[in-house]
C-alpha cells in the first residue's frame, strides 16, 4: 500500500512548473489528484500523466482570484474523487502595488495577496495543507515561499 492510497489531493497551479511535479510526485505514492490550473489545456496535459501512472485525476480551469470558480473547483473535487485530504496551494495573483522591490513591500501590500483556498485549511481526517511562494534574490521580488 502506498503512502496516499485512497486520500485526494488539489494542487492549484499544477499545469506547469514545480506544481506540476509535485502533483505527479503525489499520484506516484498513490493520492488521486485534481489539476487546477488557469490554463485548462496544461491542466488537461499533466492529469493525463497521472492516469497514465494508474491513478484518477481530474483537469479543472479555473482562476484562483475568483472565489466562485475555486469553491466550484473544491466542489467538483470532493464529487468526483470522493473527497479533500491534501491540498497544495501554488497558484497566486498579485494585486495592483504588491509587485514592487521586496524592501518597497509594506504590510498592507502583504494583505493584497490573496489566498481564497485557505477557508478550506480545516480539511477531514488530519489532512494536509502546503501553501507555496517564491522570493526571488535577483529581482528582490516576493514571487513564492513555503508555509
Amino acid at each position: 500500500m502506498d503512502l496516499l492510497d485512497g486520500k485526494v489531493a488539489i494542487v492549484t497551479g499544477g499545469g506547469r512548473g514545480v506544481a506540476r511535479g509535485v502533483a505527479i510526485e503525489l499520484a506516484k505514492v498513490g493520492a488521486d489528484v485534481a489539476i487546477v490550473d488557469i490554463d485548462a489545456d496544461n491542466a488537461h496535459k499533466v492529469a493525463a500523466e497521472i492516469e497514465e501512472i494508474g491513478r484518477r485525476s481530474l483537469a479543472i480551469g479555473c482562476d484562483v482570484s475568483k472565489r466562485e470558480e475555486v469553491n466550484s473547483a473544491v466542489a467538483t473535487t470532493v464529487a468526483e474523487l470522493g473527497g479533500l485530504h491534501v491540498l497544495v496551494n501554488m497558484a497566486h495573483y498579485l494585486r495592483e502595488g504588491f509587485d514592487k522591490p521586496l524592501v518597497e513591500i509594506t504590510d498592507e501590500d502583504f494583505d493584497n495577496l490573496r489566498w481564497y483556498l485557505e477557508e478550506y485549511m480545516e480539511l477531514p481526517d488530519g489532512g494536509a495543507v502546503v501553501r507555496a511562494e517564491r522570493i526571488d534574490p535577483m529581482r528582490r521580488r516576493v514571487e513564492f515561499a513555503l508555509a
